[in-house]
């Protein structure tokens, strides 16, 4: 999708972009635009490659703003690098989630490269907002609840019961930066 994207009071669920193993972004939607996502579900979508719920990207004012939504049961699988259970936010991209929940999310693969079970922002200029939002019970290789190479401003927000093997069980900064404020980070476990 790109251009101006609105969705409201909507469900989204159960697509793919897999037409063959380690292919495939956007399962539920892909944004090379403006987007706005209120009061709407996005679940039990699945790729073989990037952004298994939502794919935000572009070449240049591409953003995304999520409210009152939630995000859940997305599957990023199969392939050589599978980034973004719930969200991809890529290079050059903004990304804005408000009053939200992210949860049951997993980008895994047999390599170990799966990152961000429930949020993977990266990539040159990414960036993410974070606020009042729950991001939970997501799996990855790296980065469980969020992978990070961009730039995020977390605030009044909960990280909780997310996994890894075998790194970064709740938040995975690997670049970038991160300014965190009021956020609860527990029970998340890196293990394998």
């Amino acid at each position: 999708i790109g251009g101006l994207l609105v969705i409201t009071n909507s469900t989204i669920d159960s697509n793919s972009a897999n037409s063959s193993p380690g292919t495939g972004s956007g399962g539920g939607i892909y944004n090379w635009g403006s987007g706005t996502i209120d009061k709407t579900s996005i679940t039990n979508n699945l790729v073989g490659y990037y952004g298994a719920g939502i794919f935000n990207q572009g070449s240049g004012g591409v953003n995304i703003n999520i409210t009152n939504s939630t995000i859940s049961n997305n599957n990023a699988t199969g392939g050589d690098y599978n980034y973004g259970g719930g969200l991809y936010n890529g290079s050059v991209a903004v990304a804005t989630i408000i009053n939200s929940i992210i949860s049951n999310n997993s980008a895994l693969n047999e390599g170990n490269t799966g990152r961000g079970g429930g949020i993977f922002n990266g990539g040159d200029n990414a960036n993410l907002t974070i606020l009042n939002t729950t991001i939970s019970g997501n799996t990855a290789n790296t980065g469980g609840g969020i992978a990070s190479y961009g730039s995020i401003t977390a605030s009044s927000s909960t990280v909780s019961n997310n996994e890894a093997c075998p790194a970064g069980g709740g938040i995975y900064i690997l670049a970038g930066t991160a300014d965190i404020t009021n956020v609860t980070v527990s029970n998340n476990i890196a293990t394998c």
